[in-house]
C-alpha cells in the first residue's frame, strides 16, 4: 500500500553524517591516536563506529586502552603492581594537551574524558581484560566506585550482523528512531538513551524492517512496544546490542512508562500519516510522530 508522507521527509530521518563529517571524524581519531600511541590501543566506538549515528550528531566516542595494564577486578592475569584509574585519566590528559590543535576544553566525566569543540569527543579510558586488541575491555565508574566490563567491538559486530539479516535496512531504521529521541528528549538521557534505543531496534523481529521508512517505522515502533509491554507482565530481558546486559533491568519504571506513553503516541501519528487521504493530513500526523 503507497502513502503520501513526503520520501524526502522519512529519507532525512534515516540518513548518516554526510562523507566530509565522518572523515573530519576519522582525521580527529588519527590525530588521538597518534598522541596516546603507543601506550595506548585507540579504537572507535559508538554511533560512528556502528554507522548508527544521524547526520547531524557532533558527538565522537574513542576508547583507550592502556596496553599491558589489567584489570585488578576481572583480568585472569595476575597483577603485582597497581595503578590508579585518576592516574590513567591524567596520564591520557597529559598526553592529549602535548598538541590541542582542535582547541578543546577538557574535563573528567564519570567513565570518560570530555573534550568540548566542534566535535565533542568522549576519550574513555580502559584497561585490558585479556588482550587489548580483544573484547571484553575494562572500564571504570568514578561515579559508582566500580570497574564495569564492556563489549564494544562485540557491539559492531552484532550490528553488522543485524544489518545483514535485515537486507541493510537495521543501521538506518536505528538513526531514525535516534532522530525520534532527539527531537522528543534533546540531551536528556533519563527517559531514554541513545544506548538503550539501539538495542530496542536491535531486539525488533528481523521480519518488521521493511524497505519503506514509514512503514519500518510502525512496525519496528510496535514490536518494541509489545516487548516492553511483555516485560510489564512477566521477567523477560531485553538485552543490549552486545549481549552483556538486560537494558530494562537498570530502567527506572516511571521514565520507561514515559517513554512507552510517547512512543504509543508517535506510533499512531505515524500509522494516521500512512493511511492519510491527503499529504496535507500525511504530513501533519508524520511531523507530530517526530516532534518537528
Amino acid at each position: 500500500m503507497s502513502h503520501l508522507i513526503p520520501t524526502t521527509a522519512i529519507d532525512a530521518l534515516m540518513k548518516g553524517p554526510s562523507l566530509t563529517k565522518t572523515q573530519q571524524v576519522a582525521a580527529l581519531h588519527n590525530h588521538i591516536r597518534d598522541l596516546l600511541e603507543p601506550d595506548y590501543h585507540i579504537f572507535l566506538q559508538g554511533s560512528y563506529k556502528n554507522d548508527t549515528a544521524p547526520s547531524d550528531i557532533n558527538d565522537v566516542d574513542i576508547v583507550a586502552v592502556r596496553k599491558k595494564t589489567y584489570s585488578g577486578t576481572y583480568s585472569p592475569h595476575p597483577t603485582t603492581t597497581t595503578i590508579a584509574w585518576k592516574t590513567i585519566v591524567d596520564e591520557i590528559i597529559t598526553k592529549l594537551l602535548q598538541d590541542n590543535t582542535y582547541g578543546w576544553n577538557i574535563e573528567s566525566g564519570d567513565k570518560c574524558i570530555k573534550l568540548e569543540g566542534v566535535f565533542n569527543v568522549d576519550v574513555i579510558p580502559a584497561v585490558v581484560y585479556n588482550d587489548h586488541e580483544e573484547d571484553p575491555i575494562v572500564v571504570y565508574s568514578f561515579k559508582d566506585g566500580k570497574e564495569i566490563i564492556n563489549r564494544p567491538r562485540l557491539h559492531y559486530t552484532n550490528g553488522v550482523a543485524k544489518h545483514e539479516a535485515t537486507s541493510k535496512l537495521y543501521k538506518p531504521t536505528v538513526r531514525m528512531f535516534k532522530n525520534w529521541k532527539q527531537n522528543h528528549y534533546g540531551q536528556e538521557k533519563d527517559t531514554v538513551s541513545s544506548f538503550k534505543i539501539e538495542a530496542l531496534v536491535h531486539s525488533a523481529d528481523d521480519a518488521h524492517f521493511v524497505s519503506d521508512g514509514a512503514a519500518c517505522f510502525i512496525l519496528v515502533g510496535e514490536n518494541i512496544l509489545e516487548r516492553l509491554n511483555l516485560r510489564s507482565l512477566a521477567p523477560t530481558s531485553i538485552m543490549s546490542v552486545c549481549g552483556g546486559e538486560d537494558i530494562t533491568a537498570n530502567w527506572d519504571l516511571a521514565a520507561r512508562r514515559r517513554f512507552v506513553d510517547q512512543l504509543t503516541a508517535s506510533v499512531q501519528h505515524a500509522r494516521q500519516a500512512y493511511n492519510a487521504g491527503n499529504q496535507s493530513l500525511a504530513e501533519a500526523h508524520w511531523d507530530l510522530a517526530f516532534n518537528q
